[in-house]
């Protein structure tokens, strides 16, 4: 099935879970992707190698979205790899804490925040000029319960600000939700 051919995906944090089982689909459907990973250049060789051997088109990246320079580096990569068009952004990537409200430090709020508030909306900041008019954005869902959870959920606020702003500026694709439900993705 190629019903994405010529088309490019930005999978971030798509080395394990989630991520890859999305990024394996859409290389299935006949995306080229390209591989974020944070931390395990192996998973993430492995996910490349999957998709070659099925003859796909995929790449890795390597990018702390932690840090706050990190979604310019991503950006920055992705555009030096593909050019000026990226048609999928799927914003996979995130940590959650699952502990009672009062285990929670500042630094672990923060870094909650950094990788799934801070990193998502400035990647597609960082994107925006290599995102076309037709181009779909999928968010990391956030359903659990515990804190650490919860405060993932908070930032599902900005990043719904950022759709709200798009949609202002005219820019209705970017304001839609990719048609894949995340949540309902099964991990292998």
């Amino acid at each position: 099935m190629d019903t994405l051919a010529n088309k490019t995906a930005l999978v971030t944090g798509a080395s394990r879970g989630m991520g890859r089982t999305t990024a394996l689909a859409l290389a299935a459907a006949g995306a080229r992707i390209i591989v974020h990973y944070g931390r395990n250049a192996d998973e993430a060789k492995a996910v490349v190698d999957q998709i070659r051997a099925a003859g796909g088109r995929a790449d890795a990246v390597a990018a702390d979205l932690a840090a706050p320079g990190g979604p310019h580096a991503l950006a920055a990569q992705v555009r030096d790899l593909i050019g000026d068009r990226l048609d999928i952004l799927v914003s996979n990537a995130g940590i959650s804490k699952a502990s009672p409200l009062e285990d929670i430090t500042v630094k672990d709020f923060d870094e909650l925040f950094a990788v799934n508030v801070r990193a998502p909306y400035f990647l597609v900041q960082q994107l925006l000029p290599i995102l076309g008019d037709d181009s779909n954005i999928a968010d990391r869902p956030t359903r659990r319960c515990s804190f650490g959870h919860r405060v993932s959920r908070l930032g599902q606020g900005a990043l719904d600000h950022r759709r709200h702003h798009c949609r202002r500026r005219r820019l209705q694709a970017l304001s839609r939700r990719n048609p894949i439900a995340l949540h309902s993705v099964s991990n292998p």
